[in-house]
């Protein structure tokens, strides 16, 4: 199973494992709060290029909009509703910037040959470890009064 990493903003990533039909696939968004897994599919729209993503557990579903150059994107998401006007557009628009510009959706997972030997994701526990300063990323982070004093700041 093929999986790609990126670095967003200094301290996000998202990591992509395609599935077999192009455009489809699990998104894991990492950042300091929390790691979120999300089944993601396109959307058609005349706006530009759309998607649909659905968290795992089935508790929430985002339509993401990316405009074509000179639009603004869209997402229905808490943090679009509250802060539209976000210099960079929340975590999921951001993630779907990143599927695009990496080509990343036009890759469909091809099966593992069958000598392959699996080998553990070290280098994203090494990544996650380095980012977020823990070792476990599904640990809670333990927020200081600059964290709190800057919540507002974040736009993710």
């Amino acid at each position: 199973m093929t999986t790609f990493t990126e670095i967003i903003e200094k301290k996000n990533a998202i990591k992509w494992t395609p599935a077999a039909v192009p455009g489809t696939g699990l998104l894991t968004i990492l950042d300091a709060r929390k790691n979120t897994d999300y089944h993601v599919q396109p959307l058609a729209t005349s706006w530009g290029r759309g998607f649909t993503l659905a968290k795992l557990d089935g508790s929430e579903r985002y339509s993401v909009l990316i405009g074509k150059p000179g639009e603004h994107d869209r997402c229905d998401c808490a943090g679009m509703t509250y802060k539209p006007n976000a210099p960079h557009g929340c975590r999921h628009i951001q993630a779907c910037k990143a599927l695009i510009a990496n080509n990343w959706l036009d890759v469909a997972d091809q099966p593992a040959p069958t000598n392959a030997t699996p080998t553990p994701d070290a280098a994203l526990d090494a990544l996650t470890a380095l980012l977020f300063g823990r070792p476990d990323p599904a640990a809670k982070p333990v927020l200081t009064a600059r964290d709190r004093e800057m919540g507002d700041q974040i736009s993710w």
